[in-house]
């Protein structure tokens, strides 16, 4: 079965490029076959996590759970505290 490739030119960072060149040392691959198998290896891994729902914490859920930690750090205010912070933020006062 022969299998067409596809030109791609990436741009790697020099960590990446010294990582992907010492592994063409030690294992006698092309960069290509590195890099492609990498590629396969890695990336359903990252898309199995994104498509997950239940794994995935949208930013409204991080933002919930923290409900309550002002309060609980800064103590509850009470209802004159409140009208107050409300008349000045108006200009009332």
């Amino acid at each position: 079965m022969a299998t067409a490739l596809t030109p791609t030119s990436l741009r790697l960072s020099p960590e990446a490029a010294a990582l992907v060149a010492e592994a063409q040392r030690r294992t006698n691959l092309s960069r290509t076959q590195l890099i492609e198998g990498a590629i396969l290896e890695h990336l359903p891994r990252v898309i199995a996590q994104a498509s997950s729902p239940a794994d995935r914490q949208t930013s409204l859920d991080r933002l919930l759970a923290l409900g309550g930690a002002g309060a609980a750090a800064a103590g509850h205010p009470s209802a004159a505290e409140l009208a107050a912070r409300s008349r000045l933020f108006r200009g009332e006062d």
